[in-house]
């Protein structure tokens, strides 16, 4: 009922919120396909370390030692640690950037808080 409601007023063409809305409907679709598209970066990222992961096993369990057998392994332990490593350094990344975009938000919404106080407190009668 209140989405029933809700889409009423707002894909109203006369609606005066109409505008306003399609403009926030259409960021948050962009949004929520670039977190789609992140997500799976990230799944594809952890598959590809599973995957090494589960060679380096399966090497394990046919152990034949040797000379070969010892550089096959350091070199999937390299494999591993390589991508283990750009993961890490790529979810930093994404962190610091989305740090940045915090304390961004957070000052300008901060900024505008006081520009509201100001408004309120010009408009009142002393």
């Amino acid at each position: 009922l209140l989405e029933k409601e809700k889409a009423m007023h707002l894909y109203n063409r006369r609606s005066e919120f109409r505008s306003d809305f399609c403009q926030l409907e259409e960021t948050d679709l962009k949004l929520e396909e670039e977190r789609r598209q992140e997500r799976r970066k990230l799944q594809q990222q952890i598959y590809r370390v599973k995957t090494n992961v589960g060679k380096f096993q399966r090497s394990l369990k046919n152990a034949k030692p040797s000379q070969q057998f010892v550089q096959k392994l350091k070199d999937l332990m390299e494999e591993i640690e390589s991508s283990i490593t750009s993961f890490k350094n790529q979810q930093r990344e994404d962190y610091d950037d989305l740090a940045k975009e915090e304390k961004t938000a957070s000052q300008e919404m901060s900024a505008f808080d006081k520009r509201i106080d100001s408004w309120t407190s010009s408009a009142l009668p002393l």
